[in-house]
């Protein structure tokens, strides 16, 4: 059994991938109904639709995500590879969610909404999911797994108070000409510092524990969905 002692950089480390996680999870939960209503120019309806129809789309691709995970092998381990791939594409998706050409007509912004915050979600599955399931393979101790825990838990609840706090009433007190210019700084810079933890992460931690998973067909997964 490994049960070995995780240092402060393992467990800050680890915390760090879910402070990347929120700038590409909360800003879409916190701002991108009003992104969308507001700058956008979509209907409160289709834009209402569209979150729910990629939220459900999201439960099956949590699935698709996870029965890759469990099938890859590398000499990174099994979850971190997902942390170092996985970054550009996610934060990439995260700019153009909040991105809706402006010259587009009614339909082509919600085609194009659609399309990119489905592949958000899809990007956002295969970088969470093992990244959730990384600090069971870091170690066999159920107080460190405790610590990672709570680091993960502590910093992406700090994540997430920042931007309602601080973003958002920056977002609230601009004027409509003004939004998309602030929603493009923004996201733009929390790409790329999203990028950066996600190496440090990466960096930080280490798949120490053997894990033997049993692998379900695709019908006995799709069950878990529901």
């Amino acid at each position: 059994m490994n049960d070995k002692k995780l240092s402060w950089i393992n467990i800050i480390g680890y915390g760090l991938g879910d402070v990347a996680n929120n700038f590409a999870f909360a800003m879409g939960a916190l701002f991108l109904l009003s992104y969308y209503t507001d700058v956008a120019g979509i209907s409160a309806a289709a834009a209402g639709t569209l979150l729910l129809v990629v939220r459900i789309f999201d439960a099956f691709m949590d699935v698709v995500a996870g029965r890759v995970v469990d099938k890859t092998t590398t000499r990174w381990g099994k979850f971190r590879p997902f942390l170092l791939l996985g970054a550009i594409p996610l934060m990439f998706f995260g700019v153009l969610v909040f991105s809706v050409p402006a010259e587009y007509t009614s339909t082509e912004k919600l085609i194009y909404a659609y399309v990119t915050y489905a592949l958000l979600g899809v990007a956002y599955s295969f970088v969470n999911i093992p990244y959730g399931s990384l600090a069971t393979v870091m170690t066999q101790n159920s107080g460190e797994r405790a610590r990672l825990g709570a680091s993960r838990m502590l910093l992406a609840a700090s994540t997430f108070c920042f931007l309602a706090l601080v973003i958002g009433p920056k977002i609230r007190s601009a004027s409509v000409s003004d939004l998309q210019e602030i929603f493009t700084n923004y996201t733009l810079l929390f790409s790329v510092i999203g990028v950066v933890l996600y190496f440090l992460c990466f960096k930080s931690t280490r798949e120490v524990v053997q894990r033997t998973v049993e692998r379900p067909n695709f019908k006995d997964s799709m069950k878990t969905v529901g």
